[in-house]
């Protein structure tokens, strides 16, 4: 039966034995909680997969694709091909009714636009058809001007002080041109920052938005982290102000803090640079900035100072005694209520549609999770981990915009432009796949691609699983 863009495909197999996330296609319980880690991890598996024995993940906030390389890239609609800018697609020169303004450090020091799941949703505009994209306000229409002049020049003359301000964007092009740049890397769910964080521990929806906090909220279901420590593989939260500063440690930023034996695995960012220089670094690093490093519009935050943050970990690990063995992920957690000219998918990489949070009880297994007290939850419709958008979702997820994902260092495919749909999700399958044996949480993990298309293809590591 068709439901305009919702139709469900037919479950494969061994979707019925190993996913949990399509209501309709799933076990009434997920293996990944109702067993111990140490259950699920291959004991015989020790070490990397692969030559990549360490990763890092910079994750900054509140950008789409188009703002930061819709100028960028020069390819035209559809474009095909996998390396340069020219095999990149352009953003338009109009969005719906709006001109194309600049996003500069100015103009995202004031602007914030609203970014909960009911506006970001609205202004993607839901038809029969899928997302047009076009009813975003036109305050939200903001594309960073292309790098323009002597940029060698600039530099010479004036200093990288001077090519941050005039050229806000172009460390992250230079970036891009020295590694591999995903262009298909969507953030998960719709709507605010926590909501995305929490896929890169659990590959699932688990709230909405920023509703809940962990002094508020206390997870028990499995996560990375657990198969990881399940596996001995080492791993770290590092982030910015956890000892102190002008702007502190921000715990709702950092989605181990929800879960009740991952919580407080966390060090400055300070600890960081330390590990780095020393030969120190765990096998999986996550690295967030405190706000005024984050990129987020408003409050006078500027693009250049998370690009100086970012630039300063590239150069940690650059010189550090890992440099040889170690991919680094620059990321974005999610569009920010920015335009986004790319209509997401309606279903995760292998055809499965994307799944429901249904309610507890209601016959459908849907996107759970498990408080402290041993309560499954959504358990009504007003809890936090009930996907409503404001009542325009009636529990189906749906995927955010696309924002960035750069592949940096010896492993990364230079100059290559992926394609492949992609999500916070394939991180951690990349985690699982190298390090875990394959093991996966069971969530969206067992569904989205893995991060080859990014990589070296000598590697191994696989690209698109599914057409």
């Amino acid at each position: 039966m068709t439901n305009g863009p919702w139709t469900r495909r037919a479950c494969p197999a061994v979707a019925v034995v190993a996913v949990v996330l399509a209501s309709a296609c799933g076990p009434e319980r997920s293996p990944a909680t109702t067993l111990p880690a140490r259950a699920l991890v291959p004991r015989s598996f020790v070490g990397a997969r692969t030559a990549i024995r360490h990763l890092v993940v910079v994750e900054q906030e509140n950008h789409t694709f188009d703002a930061y390389f819709g100028r960028w890239c020069t390819g035209p609609a559809g474009v095909a091909c996998t390396f340069g800018r020219a095999c990149c697609e352009a953003a338009p020169e109009r969005a719906g009714e709006c001109g194309i303004g600049v996003l500069d450090d100015a103009e995202n020091g004031v602007r914030d636009p609203a970014h909960p799941a009911a506006p970001v949703l609205a202004s993607m505009h839901l038809t029969a058809r899928g997302f047009s994209m076009d009813a975003y306000p036109c305050e939200a229409v903001r594309v960073a001007a292309a790098p323009s002049g002597d940029y060698a020049k600039v530099l010479a003359e004036r200093g990288p002080e001077a090519v941050s301000r005039d050229f806000p964007l172009r460390p992250y092009h230079l970036l891009a041109e020295s590694g591999a740049l995903a262009d298909r890397y969507f953030h998960p769910i719709v709507g605010a920052s926590s909501a995305n964080d929490m896929f890169f521990a659990r590959a699932a929806f688990i709230f909405e938005d920023n509703r809940a906090l962990p002094s508020t909220r206390t997870y028990v279901d499995l996560t990375l982290g657990d198969f990881l420590d399940a596996a001995r593989v080492s791993w770290q939260v590092y982030a910015e102000g956890v000892e102190g500063g002008d702007v502190p440690y921000d715990p709702s930023d950092n989605p181990f803090e929800y879960y009740e034996r991952t919580r407080g695995r966390v060090l400055d960012a300070r600890a960081f640079f330390d590990a780095a220089e020393h030969g120190a670094l765990p096998a999986v690093s996550l690295v967030r900035p405190h706000a005024l490093d984050s990129e987020h519009p408003g409050g006078g935050i500027t693009i250049s100072a998370g690009e100086v943050f970012v630039q300063s970990i590239v150069d940690a690990v650059t010189r550090s005694p890992h440099a040889d063995d170690t991919l680094l992920l620059v990321t974005w957690d999610e569009g920010g209520g920015f335009w986004d000219h790319v209509p997401p998918p309606l279903s995760l990489a292998d055809g499965t549609l994307l799944p429901r949070t249904e309610l507890v009880g209601a016959g459908r297994r849907g996107d759970w999770s498990t408080l402290q007290s041993g309560a499954r939850v959504p358990a009504t419709t007003d809890d936090p981990e009930y996907f409503s958008a404001g009542g325009l979702a009636a529990g189906q997820e749906v995927y955010g915009t696309r924002v960035p994902l750069l592949a940096l260092g010896p492993f990364a495919r230079k100059g290559a432009i992926s394609h492949v749909v992609l999500e916070h999700s394939s991180v951690v399958k990349f985690v699982e796949w190298n390090w875990l044996g394959g093991v996966t949480l069971g969530t969206r993990d067992a569904h989205v691609n893995n991060l080859g298309s990014l990589l070296a293809p000598e590697l191994g590591v696989p690209e698109a699983a599914w057409p």
